[in-house]
């Protein structure tokens, strides 16, 4: 005998809402004012991400359930893509689930906006009180970056990413202003990643405050000296710094940089790839214990790592967390992220 889902006790219709593709519960929330109404529930409670993704032939966005970040099948399922259209002289908003993302399977007609991805995005806001905003910007001109970070806020939207640059990002070119404005208008984002500076590019550490996002990774960072790193860089969570023309620090440097990073509490994680020196020197500081193998994530993927001679050791933060640093293929990696390290020694 089949029951009618308005027949269920409210627990179930969430569950049941929980296990769903997202777009049959977009497609219940228009069905009628009751389903509307029950669905809203459903979408106050959860913590979704939306990505405008401007590096694209034609730009998108998509709305992600949170939890479906962490896998990739839960995210074929928990993902819409919402695109503004104008239709038969209509504003309509086309929703298509994340496998059919050139196929429309319904849309709404909406009033009438200047600024379509601007309503979309007002739209989505009052849909879901939780949601958090990421832009994928490409090589967006600067304009047009500045405008949609202005729409969010005036939103009051947390914004949880920001991508500067797009996937082919060593033959991009980015210019200063772009360069520095990405550096100081953003400072309030959890995540920055810059996938392209300009070549010449120089940034004052003295003069401007040091960065504290959770995660910021640069690509194109041979500007980075030691000093920008120690005075810019240390207050950021994570920190991946990557060029493809390599990252040239002396021995001498990095043995400072590995004192000044277990100086500094909020630094978890600093990788510097595409480093092809080690300085041997970081084992003669005080507390170093010789590294022989240890369970880590990026740039490892999870497996376990057993290290040459002299290209690993572990040490202790000055607040006492465990700590490793090592030199994995061209990366020079810093972390306290990490799990059952075997070391030669007393530790």
């Amino acid at each position: 005998m089949t029951i009618p889902f308005r027949y269920f006790p409210y627990l179930v219709q969430q569950l049941v809402m929980d296990h769903m593709d997202f777009i049959d519960v977009f497609s219940l929330y228009f069905a009628s004012e009751k389903s509307k109404t029950l669905v809203k529930s459903f979408f106050n409670r959860q913590e979704c991400e939306l990505i405008y993704d401007l590096d694209t032939v034609k730009p998108r966005i998509l709305i992600n359930k949170r939890k479906s970040l962490e896998n990739y099948h839960y995210k074929t399922r928990n993902q819409v893509a919402i695109v503004p259209k104008l239709h038969a002289w209509k504003h309509v908003y086309l929703f298509c689930s994340f496998m059919t993302i050139e196929t429309e399977q319904f849309q709404i007609t909406v009033e009438s906006c200047d600024d379509m991805y601007k309503g979309l995005m007002r739209f989505v806001r009052e849909l879901f009180p939780k949601i958090h905003f990421s832009f994928e910007f490409g090589p967006s001109p600067l304009e047009v970056i500045r405008r949609n970070m202005r729409i969010a806020k005036a939103l009051n939207v947390p914004i949880e990413r920001v991508k500067i640059g797009g996937k082919y990002w060593w033959k991009e070119t980015i210019k200063e202003k772009r360069m520095r404005a990405c550096l100081k208008e953003y400072s309030d984002v959890k995540t920055l990643i810059v996938n392209v500076s300009p070549s010449d590019f120089q940034y004052d550490f003295q003069t401007n405050p040091p960065f504290k996002f959770d995660l910021f990774k640069l690509s194109a960072a041979r500007w980075v000296t030691k000093d920008h790193l120690i005075n810019l860089f240390l207050g950021c969570k994570k920190v991946y710094l990557r060029d493809y023309r390599g990252m040239s620090y002396t021995e001498l440097e990095l043995m400072e940089i590995c004192e000044k990073w277990l100086e500094a509490p909020e630094t978890q994680y600093l990788g510097i790839q595409f480093s092809q020196s080690f300085s041997e020197g970081i084992g003669k500081l005080p507390g170093a214990v010789p590294l022989r193998e240890a369970n880590a994530d990026y740039p490892c993927f999870g497996h376990r790592m057993k290290l040459d001679p002299g290209k690993g050791y572990m040490m202790k933060k000055a607040d006492g967390t465990p700590a490793i640093v090592y030199h994995d293929r061209s990366n020079i990696v810093f972390r306290t992220d990490f799990e059952n390290a075997v070391v030669d020694g007393t530790f």
